[in-house]
């Protein structure tokens, strides 16, 4: 019981020490946003425009109440409105102007003059919205327009991709703003013919730096541009494919396929989707539709073999590799895989071959043993002459070749080759 009587006087002898602390501690000044505006406006007045936006960032980072002032945001547009006019001048002057700062201005200012128009809409007391900064925000903002329009191309050209598709975003999600909207109704930028030309590069430079997310925002609008449609699609589906949304890929890889079947990347990206689900007669289908605009495919026809051993169906297999090689004289790869199919069908043939020698029927089994392993002979002898150096494609199958043919002169050869 004692102890819990000194643990206790304990306690409450700390609490009290840190009551007492708290009392000596001088009581942090309560923000006033009335001074942060007076600061400001005295900047403004005394042309240091620097100065003001300082102020102005400075008090929207730390404080909510700054940052719900429509007001702060108009003056800080001011001030940043100052400034791109001041670099805009060195420009005029070849005063060794700062390009990267000039756009970086013009950025700063659309931010500030878009949050002050949104504050700005807010409903008063009464229920009024009065607008207070609109006209002047508005006539700030079109001042610099086509400037903000060359700011993605500009930082495009250093290959900074990111500040490049931070502007490009600017200009686009911008272009709708209430803050353009005309007195009579419509809208102040309704005469702009370039949104499909920023879109597209916006897809283009958000792809550039692994910006998934900023390639399927503008998706849709670059869709519309005919000029780049084939790699618009490429670039979306790697993109969609990348965010795990499967669906939305392979609708851009169907819509590729049909509008660019020559395009390999478009259907052979479909196969190994497929392939990665063992469906391979689905792959069979859209290899034979992409064959109708191009028959003569070496990569479709190579691909429609692999597709049918992998269903088992050595037959078509042959076929089709046979196709490959008739108008490939010299696709040593496609020999390969002949002779590994025909191989393939001499050990079928083998495993079900279980006559005895006395059965008439044996001859002929045997017989059509060996003609599969003298065409695979063939092919891997093909591929030997066309690629020597490249033992792996034919060495291993050839020997068992000549084994199985009792071509004893011929193996011996090659085993001064390992």
């Amino acid at each position: 019981m004692k102890i819990v009587f000194t643990i206790l006087f304990s306690l409450l002898t700390l609490c009290s020490s840190a009551q007492d602390k708290k009392k000596d501690e001088p009581k942090k000044e309560e923000y006033k946003l009335s001074t942060t505006l007076k600061t400001v406006r005295g900047y403004l007045k005394d042309n240091k425009n620097a100065d003001a936006n300082n102020e102005a960032e400075k008090a929207i980072h730390a404080h909510p109440e700054a940052r719900q002032s429509a007001q702060l945001y108009a003056l800080k547009a001011q001030a940043l409105h100052a400034l791109v006019l001041d670099e805009n001048k060195k420009m005029y002057l070849k005063q060794k102007p700062d390009t990267s700062k000039y756009f970086n201005y013009i950025y700063s200012l659309y931010d500030a003059a878009l949050n002050c128009d949104s504050l700005d809409q807010l409903p008063d007391a009464k229920g009024r919205v009065p607008l207070k900064f609109r006209e002047a925000n508005q006539q700030r903002l079109l001042q610099f327009r086509k400037n903000l329009s060359t700011a993605d191309r500009y930082f495009y050209l250093k290959k900074d991709y990111k500040n490049a598709y931070k502007y490009a975003d600017l200009y686009l999600r911008s272009k709708n703003a209430p803050v353009f909207s005309k007195a009579k109704g419509g809208n102040a930028l309704s005469d702009e013919k370039d949104s499909l030309t920023h879109a597209s590069l916006a897809v283009f430079l958000a792809y550039a730096y692994n910006n998934y997310n900023g390639v399927v925002k503008y998706i849709p609008i670059a869709l519309q541009d005919t000029a780049r449609l084939s790699q618009i699609y490429e670039v979306g589906a790697k993109s969609y494919y990348e965010l795990g949304d499967t669906l939305s890929a392979h609708m851009l890889l169907f819509d590729g396929v049909n509008k660019y079947p020559t395009n390999d990347f478009f259907y052979m990206t479909l196969v190994k989707y497929y392939n990665s689900k063992n469906d391979y007669q689905s792959a069979i289908d859209l290899i034979d539709s992409v064959l109708v605009h191009m028959p003569d495919n070496r990569n479709c026809l190579y691909l429609k073999s692999r597709e049918y051993e992998n269903l088992g169906d050595y037959d078509n297999a042959i076929k089709s590799m046979n196709q490959v090689v008739d108008k490939y004289k010299d696709d040593f790869e496609a020999f390969s895989s002949l002779g590994n199919l025909y191989l393939e069908k001499a050990h079928l043939a083998y495993r079900n071959f279980n006559l005895k020698i006395t059965d008439k029927n044996y001859q002929k089994g045997r017989n059509q043993i060996n003609a599969f392993y003298s065409k695979s002979k063939d092919a891997y002898e093909k591929c030997r002459a066309l690629a020597e150096k490249k033992q792996e494609l034919w060495l291993k199958g050839l020997q068992e070749c000549y084994y199985k043919l009792n071509l004893g002169k011929e193996l011996k050869s090659l085993e001064k080759l390992k």
